[in-house]
């Protein structure tokens, strides 16, 4: 199967299935003691200030990805059946709670660090470290929106894990303290390797009516999602008013705010209730409750988890009483930053083969100014592949993209001669110190030169031949000691290098095609 076979796959079954920086102490955010139910609701009122680290993005961006309900409703467990409670976070591969620091990063470091690392992790079955779990630092730093300390859309983060996929902690390690002169990563090697795993698609579900109960129908999408693994981003004001009980830290009510907040959710209690009203009584809008991680800290509510009722899904409540009549602030969906909608952001990663690899370097331009956009021509027949986003900011700097060309190439087995790969820029930019196409490995095969004529343009043919491992000079010896030395385990060869290494075709690299390609040269 191929990846764009996969992907289609992919899409149509999601369709159908389903910091705050701390600026005061802890004692100042977090109530020391656990407080009985009961107590007045305005009691536990509690502003937030935080730097904002998401960028906010309409409803119909959204809708683009949006689940098909009507088609996945045969899919859902009967009214009642789901179980009382999910919680995704004890499984081995959510990571350890993160730490944002002092860096708007939050949209990146719950889409990278916590969604990428959980799907990774489970699709390769890693138990998540804090060394494996993938960072925040470079995709954070390539899609800031500004040169300050700026915040990032969602949906820009899901389409670098989808062009690049990401680095682990231990290869690129994040910083909690905002360099104004960082520099972009920088290791192709890694970069090269990121390849390997990315993301393949992303679906959204929303919740736009009120929530009365833990049953209520208007959860199940959610609920859905929850019980088959997924973790859901979401995004909020997140100026929450707060309670205490036992040691869950409850969010029932959120209102506007100046900046926003991204984080997860990583399960639901039917049965998480607390007394909103203060009238002694459990009320059904009472009970029922996400799980989310956020990415403060373990400081931040309980070992950096915290409770956030279903009620305050809600525009209006469903809670009787007028408990919020001395409540400041306007009062807005938990999970609809900007929004008209609750939005839940589920996401599936794939492993990929990766074949021909796109490498492109620029010295000291702005950044942002870079767009390039793949290009295959075959048979008179061009195939054009998606815009990929350069860096967002305008620093001049130096840098080098890399990425897979399979949005427009089915790979090695199925083209390897005939053809041309190349580039089209649609930024001001249109001259890269080098551009060539490369193996997984790095190999070069062979430079991109300009288009004469076409301002921009950077072509290359491939024509690849069984038997030239090296991609040099046609077939000699050297291909055929690069064969014998694979053989032997002493050098490792890319994916196109094995293909071109399997001279007799036979789907195996053995010394059989070393002695073939030597009897081949014996007599030419």
């Amino acid at each position: 199967m191929t990846n764009t076979e996969r992907i289609c796959k992919i899409k149509k079954r999601l369709n159908k299935a389903f910091k705050r920086v701390l600026t005061a102490s802890v004692s100042a955010f977090i109530l020391s003691a656990a407080l009985p139910l009961g107590i007045a609701a305005e009691t536990f009122s509690e502003d937030y200030d935080y730097i904002g680290g998401v960028i906010p993005e309409p409803d119909e961006v959204f809708e683009a990805h949006l689940c098909d309900e009507d088609g996945s409703e045969e899919d859902l467990p009967e009214r009642g059946s789901f179980p009382p409670s999910v919680d995704l976070s004890t499984s081995k591969y959510f990571p350890p709670i993160g730490d944002q620091g002092g860096v708007g990063s939050c949209a990146v470091f719950s889409t990278v660090y916590y969604q990428f690392t959980y799907e990774a992790n489970k699709l390769n079955d890693i138990a998540s470290t804090a060394e494996n779990a993938y960072s925040p630092q470079w995709p954070y730093y390539y899609l800031r929106s500004q040169l300050s300390n700026g915040g990032v859309a969602v949906t820009s983060v899901y389409g670098f894990l989808e062009d690049h996929g990401a680095l682990h902690i231990e290869d690129n390690p994040y910083s909690q303290v905002y360099d104004p002169e960082h520099t972009l990563y920088s290791d192709t090697s890694k970069m090269r390797q990121a390849l390997n795993t990315r993301l393949a698609d992303y679906t959204t579900i929303k919740i736009s009516s009120s929530v009365t109960m833990p049953q209520d129908q208007d959860l199940d999408m959610v609920k859905n999602y929850l019980n088959n693994g997924k973790l859901l981003n979401v995004s909020s004001y997140f100026n929450f008013n707060i309670a205490r009980s036992g040691d869950d830290l409850i969010m029932y009510r959120c209102c506007t705010h100046s900046s926003g907040h991204a984080f997860v959710i990583v399960g639901y209690d039917d049965n998480k209730s607390f007394d909103v009203n203060g009238n002694g009584i459990i009320e059904k809008a009472e009970k029922g409750a996400f799980k989310i991680a956020n990415s403060w800290g373990s400081n931040f509510g309980n070992d950096g988890y915290a409770w956030v009722l279903y009620d305050a899904l809600n525009t209006e409540s469903a809670i009787p009483g007028n408990w919020e009549e001395n409540l400041s602030g306007t009062r807005v969906r938990a999970f609809a930053f900007e929004n008209d909608y609750n939005w839940f952001r589920a996401i599936t990663v794939c492993n990929y083969r990766v074949d021909y690899v796109a490498e492109l370097t620029f010295d000291n331009v702005s950044r942002k100014e870079v767009r390039p956009a793949l290009i295959k021509q075959k048979d008179g027949v061009t195939v054009h592949g998606p815009v990929i986003a350069g860096p967002c900011t305008t620093k001049e700097d130096s840098f080098t993209m890399v990425f897979d060309c399979y949005k427009v190439c089915q790979g090695v087995e199925y083209e390897n001669n005939g053809f041309s790969l190349g580039i089209d820029f649609y930024g001001n930019v249109k001259n890269p110190v080098s551009a060539k196409i490369t193996d997984n490995r790095g190999n070069t095969i062979k430079d991109m030169t300009p288009v004469e004529n076409q301002a921009g343009s950077y072509r290359t043919a491939i024509n690849l031949t069984r038997g030239d491992v090296d991609y040099k000079d046609g077939i000699t010896n050297k291909d055929a000691v690069m064969i014998s030395r694979f053989c032997s385990g002493w050098d490792n060869l890319s994916n196109v290098q094995r293909y071109l290494a399997d001279y007799n075709g036979d789907g195996q690299v053995n010394n059989a095609d070393a002695m073939l390609i030597k009897r081949y040269l014996a007599t030419h």
